[in-house]
């Protein structure tokens, strides 16, 4: 095993107890799992992200966590761990501030604050900047399956090498999904994904002589929350919302939804989504923030009739066609909405163009991919306990791949996922350790079926 006292450097050829890919949220919390059950000596973390890049969850642009500080990475399991949210609070002398405040949910900032504290305690073990290629079975001599061989890549010098497991969690979490349009290495610096939308969005304004212009595309509740966001931040920036969405529309009780009924004859055919696919959009952006919208766009529009005129416009039914930087170093977009679909595609120039499209929650397939033939079944499943269920009799007793995130998680981020990090890890950590003590043996049919 490598020395632990190396930080950053995995050694090709190196073989571990565990090799967890990722060191997200998930990972972390599987972290502080292991190390209070003393099972963490043997165990690497390889992280694609770079150090210096490297975010402990993504950034969203409301300003509060929607849950409880007690949601954290430790205290449902374990309310007396070092690893607790009020541990931090105490080890950084802001317990009593933040006893005052009065406040249940922390801000972002200091839950974030939080996690990179409870990672600085696992230094030794991870990675940075190294992506994982692929997991590749091992074969013994006796033809069973007995560890993987997990490939990666150094971000930096596009070296790649290989080390040894018999144990691999695969918690690679989500990854931007950017519309390929927007993809285009030329126009990338002019397009900022959702996470990274608040440092995006004040490089832009921070020039108080121009008059930015702001393009929002995509559907999620994200794109609303950034909207929202952008007419809240003092200045004379411009800021389009482009959505595919026939109409902007959040529970049926909502503004919006009196609104619609007036439209919806003005909508073309062609851009009308079906009523189940329409309902599921709708529910997923909250009341709330859909009447906050309705609010501030009806008062611009007593002042501004026009709407073409409007600071902040919401454009239906609106698909990009094209994209492209313009001598000055901005973004034009071409469009074709309702509104010009007898007239061909249109476009305008933006100054940031923030695609607010989810995330690609497919990560795990790519890494997975070379054990397809040996998982039970057409796709990749697992057990009660998140471990993959491969075929009956492929591997040893001691050994086995688990999987966090995807294909659980959704691509949206939602503040409920750490009300379940503590007790899934603790599941998953309880599930190595118990592996680890089996003989090298194959997994019998009724091993796996009880498993199950």
């Amino acid at each position: 095993m490598p020395s632990p006292s190396t930080i950053g450097v995995v050694t090709p050829g190196s073989t571990y107890d565990l090799v967890c890919i990722g060191f997200g949220a998930s990972a972390l919390s599987l972290a502080i799992a292991l190390k209070e059950r003393q099972s963490l000596a043997s165990t690497v973390f390889l992280e694609q992200q770079p150090q210096a890049r490297w975010k402990p969850c993504h950034s969203l642009i409301s300003p509060r966590m929607k849950t409880s500080f007690l949601s954290d990475l430790v205290t449902s399991e374990n309310p007396r761990s070092k690893f607790t949210f009020v541990s931090y609070l105490h080890s950084t002398n802001q317990l009593v501030t933040y006893t005052n405040s009065g406040r249940i949910a922390p801000s972002r900032p200091m839950f974030a604050d939080y996690l990179r504290w409870c990672a600085k305690q696992f230094e030794s073990h991870v990675c940075f900047g190294n992506r994982v290629v692929g997991v590749m079975p091992r074969n013994g001599n006796n033809g069973l399956l007995e560890g993987w061989n997990v490939l990666y890549e150094d971000i930096s010098t596009g070296q790649r090498g290989s080390i040894t497991s018999r144990q691999v969690v695969c918690a690679a979490g989500l990854q931007q999904k950017i519309p390929n349009v927007l993809s285009a290495q030329s126009i990338r610096p002019r397009v900022a994904h959702s996470s990274e939308a608040l440092e995006a969005i004040s490089e832009v304004l921070k020039d108080k002589r121009q008059t930015p212009k702001i393009a929002i595309v995509g559907e999620t509740s994200h794109a609303a929350e950034i909207f929202v966001h952008l007419h809240g931040i003092h200045g004379n920036h411009n800021v389009h919302w482009l959505t595919q969405r026939s109409e902007v529309k959040g529970k049926e009780e909502t503004p919006f939804a009196l609104e619609s009924l007036h439209q919806s004859h003005q909508v073309p055919p062609e851009f009308s989504r079906q009523g189940g696919e329409r309902s599921r959009s709708a529910n997923a952006l909250p009341r709330q923030l859909m009447t906050e919208i309705y609010d501030f766009m009806y008062d611009q529009s007593v002042k501004q009739p026009d709407s073409s005129k409007c600071r902040f416009q919401v454009r239906h039914s609106t698909s990009i066609t094209n994209c492209q930087v313009t001598p000055d170093n901005k973004v034009e977009l071409g469009f074709q909405s309702g509104a010009t679909l007898n007239l061909g595609s249109k476009s305008d120039i933006y100054d940031l163009v923030i695609s607010a499209t989810g995330y690609d929650t497919s990560e795990h397939r790519r890494i997975l991919s070379p054990l397809s033939q040996l998982v039970d079944g057409h796709n990749i499943t697992v057990a009660a306990d998140y471990q993959v269920n491969f075929r009956s009799g492929v591997k040893k007793s001691n050994t086995g791949v688990w999987l966090l995130h995807s294909p659980i998680d959704s691509d949206e981020i939602d503040d409920a996922l750490y009300q379940i990090l503590a007790q899934r890890s603790a599941r998953v950590a309880q599930a190595l350790i118990e592996q680890r003590k089996l003989p090298a043996e194959e997994t019998t049919s009724e091993d796996r079926s009880a498993r199950l």
